[in-house]
């Protein structure tokens, strides 16, 4: 006799102890694993076996801030994102707390196709962020921008020439593989509307140019930028040196000392290189 139940779209089987997430999702969260499961746990199926879960968390740290979940999969029990079909692996994803436990101690069953992403923090946190944007304050779901930026399509209209974005997008298709998933908030932004928000914060973040002024000393968009002009520049060696240029071709961007295994400094059996 099957032990199975069903609750908006995830599958628990008692006797397998497997909890399969249908294939629409592609990332599901701690707190959906403790809502849905809960729901698992007290249905008529449910209360004749022992619990799935142990979970903790979201105490208030002061403020907005509040600890992170963490999900203890109990007796063995697993999650598995639902069996795909076709040769390219899926990215799919738990975030938003710690998914720990399960068979052997690994929370996550194996499935077709699928490559399982859990995000997890020694310290996990959950932090609500207030915006205001014409006046108006709002709260702000941070996991959910983050989400909607790294989500994007790779053919998304704020992927133009001379952006971040363009960068990435240059890098071989088989080094990303896109979610395309799109996920919304309530905050307001002048000229957009509230069920397009978060799109318009990511088309932000990825149609940054490359050479803009948020691409300064210390920060990410510098590290992308500078990757991108060493992975299309021109390279040059002179002398003992090598130099790496500008896709303009003619601003050197990096300049390096080489030196053989003799520790002299020589263009042939490079074994290592000092910046200048």
């Amino acid at each position: 006799m099957a032990y199975e139940y069903s609750v908006s779209g995830w599958h628990y089987d008692f006797t397998a102890k497997v909890i399969t997430v249908t294939s629409a999702s592609s990332s599901v969260t701690c707190q959906n694993v403790v809502d849905l499961t809960r729901d698992a746990e007290e249905s008529d199926i449910g209360m004749s076996f022992a619990k799935i879960i142990n979970a903790a968390g979201k105490d208030s740290l002061g403020g907005a801030v509040q600890v992170g979940i963490t999900v203890d999969l109990l007796d063995d029990w697993q999650l598995k994102f639902e069996d795909r079909s076709g040769t390219a692996f899926e990215q799919v994803f738990v975030t938003d707390g710690n998914l720990v436990g399960g068979l052997s101690g690994q929370p996550i069953k194996v499935s077709d196709f699928t490559q399982v992403n859990v995000l997890r923090s020694a310290a996990a946190t959950l932090v609500v962020s207030t915006v205001t944007a014409q006046g108006a304050t709002a709260e702000v779901d941070t996991g959910a921008i983050r989400d909607a930026v790294w989500s994007i399509p790779t053919t998304a209209s704020a992927i133009s020439s001379g952006t971040i974005g363009e960068a990435l997008t240059a890098i071989p298709d088989d080094v990303w593989t896109n979610a395309g998933t799109s996920v919304l908030s309530s905050i307001t932004v002048t000229g957009v509307t509230a069920s397009t928000d978060n799109i318009a914060i990511r088309d932000a973040v990825w149609g940054t140019p490359i050479s803009g002024s948020s691409v300064s000393a210390g920060t990410m968009g510098e590290a992308l930028s500078a990757s991108h002009q060493v992975l299309i520049g021109r390279w040059a060696m002179s002398g003992n040196k090598l130099f790496l240029y500008h896709d303009d071709g003619t601003t050197v961007l990096r300049e390096f000392n080489l030196y053989d295994q003799l520790d002299q400094p020589s263009l042939t059996g490079v074994v290592r290189r000092d910046p200048v």
